[in-house]
């Protein structure tokens, strides 16, 4: 049986940080579904700049980041399914170089 995007995302949104939780299901039910995408954006930032600090937080330890991907790209793919797709190219430190799209500045 094929789970739609809806439920995937739904499912998803518990991998977020606890904090994050209650505004992804406030965004998702109310169909802000950019604003989630900047949430989810934001927490993945977050969290994988934490784990790279000297005392990384405990609550940030226990989160599953491949899950937090999986959210962020099913997010990604539900707003290219409905046409909804902000162009804008935004650049991780860690993967400087390895965007085709961005322009050499």
């Amino acid at each position: 049986m094929t789970v739609s995007p809806n439920q995937k995302i739904q499912e998803l949104i518990s991998f977020l940080p606890s904090k994050d939780i209650p505004i992804a299901k406030k965004h998702f039910i109310n169909r802000d579904i950019d604003l989630l995408k900047e949430l989810v954006d934001s927490a993945i930032y977050k969290i994988k700049k934490n784990l790279k600090s000297e005392s990384p937080r405990e609550d940030y330890l226990n989160l599953d980041l491949d899950k937090l991907y999986e959210l962020q790209s099913t997010i990604n793919a539900y707003l290219i399914l409905i046409g909804d797709v902000d162009d804008t190219v935004y650049e991780d430190e860690d993967d400087e170089g390895l965007n085709p799209n961005l322009e050499n500045l």
